[in-house]
């Protein structure tokens, strides 16, 4: 009996170790696996935002046109240019002459040599006309036009090529003016003398006005013509309608009205090219005349008191310089072009 208790405490000890104290790994592995499930679950939850940046987005909703309107600010006061190192004259001064140099020569005009060629078109039209049988009626009214409306043509086209003259004076004067206020302020680096800067421009606003009236002069000569030509168009639709009567009646000189036309609706070409022109010169003399004002009103700036009152003295530095300088670079670009325009040799 006692050894059957022995051998059954022994068999229990047995079934303890090799079950019972194998479970503790079972266990282990169990919960290998929950930390594992609960990485995964913790890795694909959405962490909570911080404390920090909640509050700062909602501020920001809260404050945000605030913030787009400073940086707003803040950008247009980075794109205005800041104060400049002088009152802003020689700046404005080389904007000036810039400016009408380039808006003159961007206007088109003829060439000389184009105008007088249709000159030729009006005696070549006058003569045929004159001469044939199909205009005995009023062929002499309209040879007589023609001939008169190539007389104005010579002569607008003689004050063309002044005007083209004196233009070319003019960008010589802009030349001289800008380059004696670079002498003048490379002789006193530190300072410019107002009187002497106004005494200059009102020499430009003289030389401006001066080539004004050219343009003028040049202006009524083109409409003169175009006026002569306006006064033979009566004869010229009246000749026309006769020509062509006595064409049909005869049944001679049809050559003579075909003729005619082509000659006729050369001089009208013409007429058209004036109108142009006269449209183009009434332009360039509203760029003269606004110009005109502008170097005005610079002169006219030059009266306020600068540093030292007495004198009319005013700080210059070496951008100064750099506007005139620009300017006269550019100005020779422009003045060739307009050189060009005109078949005027510099």
């Amino acid at each position: 009996m006692t050894n059957e208790l022995v051998n059954q405490v022994s068999t229990e000890k047995n079934y303890k170790k090799k079950y019972v104290l194998s479970k503790p790994v079972s266990d282990n592995n169990e919960s290998q696996s929950n930390e594992s499930h609960s990485t995964v679950t913790n890795e694909t939850k959405p962490k909570k935002m911080s404390v920090g940046l909640e509050t700062f987005l909602n501020d920001y909703n809260k404050y945000k046109y605030w913030y787009i309107g400073i940086i707003i600010l803040l950008i247009a006061l980075a794109l205005v240019p800041g104060p400049d190192d002088s009152s802003g004259f020689f700046r404005k001064l080389s904007e000036t002459i810039t400016g009408i140099s380039r808006d003159i020569d961007r206007v088109h005009l003829p060439a000389t040599n184009k105008v007088m060629d249709h000159v030729v078109a009006c005696r070549r039209a006058a003569n045929m006309i004159r001469s044939s049988p199909a205009f005995t009626k009023y062929g002499v009214q309209i040879s007589s036009g023609l001939i008169s409306f190539g007389e104005k043509i010579v002569f607008a086209g003689r004050e063309l090529r002044n005007m083209y003259s004196k233009g070319s004076s003019l960008y010589e004067s802009f030349d001289i003016e800008i380059d004696a206020m670079m002498q003048r302020l490379n002789l006193n680096a530190r300072q410019g003398d107002s009187r002497y800067f106004k005494d200059r421009l009102n020499n430009l606003i003289i030389k401006v006005g001066e080539y004004r009236n050219v343009v003028d002069k040049t202006l009524m000569a083109v409409k003169n013509a175009e006026d002569s030509r306006h006064s033979t168009e009566g004869y010229i639709i009246t000749g026309m309608r006769e020509a062509e009567k006595f064409v049909t009646k005869s049944r001679e000189h049809s050559v003579d009205i075909a003729r005619a036309h082509k000659e006729l609706e050369a001089v009208n070409e013409v007429l058209i090219h004036l109108k142009y022109t006269a449209g183009n010169l009434m332009k360039m003399r509203e760029i003269l005349e606004a110009y005109e004002d502008r170097i005005l009103d610079l002169a006219s700036s030059l009266d306020k008191p600068g540093k030292d009152d007495d004198f009319g003295i005013f700080d210059v530095t070496k951008k100064d310089l750099n506007y005139l300088s620009t300017a006269v670079n550019q100005l020779k670009g422009y003045h060739h072009s307009f050189n060009k325009k005109a078949r005027i040799s510099n």
